[in-house]
């Protein structure tokens, strides 16, 4: 099995898929105004997304056990196939009921990226694994930075309907050179457990528990802004709103594709060698006070760089949290807690868009930001006193090589 050829194929296919995702998620609360909606935008935005998550997040652990008896190209083919079966329906929807159908099938059969996640890391070999998470990463992150420019392309020149097509269409070709053009190994020894013994095995796990806790608050405090960001900008942007609104949104990715590849290397490098832990640290205290300064912008050029900013510090804690879980993990075993973990992280994906709608409605979209930043530093401080009393968790994190492409 070539594992450098599985591992080409996903980053082409995420990044596209990525594409997709970010051509339409952005733009939300434009297809609500399409269909009628007038009123608490903001909120029911925030609804659907919420719902959306929510589904992923039930769903999520099903998908993960399935990876691993039946086998992982299995659910990269499930879940393009459901995306873009999703944003066919949102492109037909004309009511709120069929808009919400349609996100809720998103959410039950989502989880691309998870799943290329998974194949990855059961395919690399344990030294290259760090190096390539960290290549998938940036491949999503650069598929994440052209997703809104083109969606809000897209949608000024065509409309929002017709982007949502134009994803679907993606989708479906991402679905066949996703199955056709990877392998995996031979899964059929797996041992088979319950819902209930997975999930025992992620929670008596620390190492991949901890990790798990920070992408759950990055994913709740990125997702606060889901439905904010777009109405904030517009406050500042009186031409070119959804172009501006699709500028926003791709430029913390930028910093995320440049970051990605890095982090691996100042995990090994051999003067200053910084451990995967202490990495977490530093991007969680790092991205709050970035999340502050978000919120005191009083332009879009200003907002720019402090979101090109926060990507680096997001690419910190997503690198450095998956490949914790991934090294900490058994093989066989890989797939079970992947779904555990996007299960649990996907709770901040269902708390974030509502708590950011009820609090942009309540204090004003400035006070969204303030609310992330704080997430971000308490968790910084949480891992602070968590290493403290258990010293070995950064001596002993696992150690990925670097291997040549």
């Amino acid at each position: 099995m070539n594992w450098r050829r599985n591992l080409q194929v996903l980053c082409v296919t995420n990044f596209f898929a990525n594409i997709a995702f970010n051509m339409t998620s952005p733009f939300l609360p434009e297809l609500l105004r399409v269909i009628g909606i007038q009123d608490r935008i903001s909120f029911w935005a925030g609804f659907l997304t919420s719902l959306t998550f929510m589904a992923y997040a039930i769903m999520s652990p099903v998908w993960g056990r399935l990876a691993d008896h039946s086998g992982r190209r299995s659910m990269l083919l499930r879940s393009s196939i459901g995306i873009a079966v999703s944003y066919i329906m949102m492109f037909f929807a004309s009511t709120m009921p069929m808009l919400v159908m349609a996100r809720l099938i998103n959410g039950l059969l989502s989880g691309f990226t998870p799943a290329s996640i998974v194949l990855v890391s059961v395919c690399t070999p344990n030294e290259f694994v760090g190096y390539a998470l960290g290549t998938l990463n940036m491949a999503v992150a650069v598929g994440s930075i052209l997703g809104p420019l083109v969606g809000g392309i897209l949608t000024e020149a065509l409309g929002v309907r017709n982007a949502l097509l134009g994803a679907a269409v993606l989708m479906v070709t991402v679905a066949i050179g996703s199955f056709y053009g990877t392998e995996e190994p031979d899964f059929s020894e797996s041992r088979k457990t319950s819902l209930q013994e997975d999930a025992a095995y992620v929670f008596k796990r620390p190492k991949i528990l901890i990790p798990i806790f920070c992408m759950l608050i990055l994913n709740m405090a990125t997702f606060i802004l889901q439905p904010i960001l777009p109405l904030f900008i517009r406050e500042m942007a009186t031409k070119n709103a959804q172009f501006m609104v699709g500028l926003v949104f791709s430029v913390s990715a930028v910093s995320l594709a440049m970051a990605s590849p890095i982090i691996n290397k100042m995990h090994n490098s051999r003067k200053h060698r910084i451990s995967y832990m202490a990495i977490l640290i530093g991007s969680l205290s790092l991205a709050g006070v970035v999340s502050v300064t978000q919120g005191l912008s009083g332009s879009i050029a200003f907002l720019v760089s402090q979101r090109f900013l926060f990507g680096a510090f997001q690419a910190g804690i997503t690198v450095a949290a998956n490949v914790l879980i991934a090294m900490n993990s058994e093989d066989a075993m890989r797939g079970r807690v992947f779904g555990i973990t996007t299960s649990l992280t996907a709770i901040g994906y269902v708390l974030g868009p509502v708590t950011g709608g009820l609090i942009g409605e309540a204090w004003g979209y400035r006070a969204a930001f303030f609310s992330t930043a704080i997430f971000f530093f308490a968790a910084a401080l949480y891992l602070t006193r968590w290493i403290r009393r258990n010293r070995d968790a950064v001596s002993d994190d696992a150690r990925v090589e670097y291997g040549d492409s």
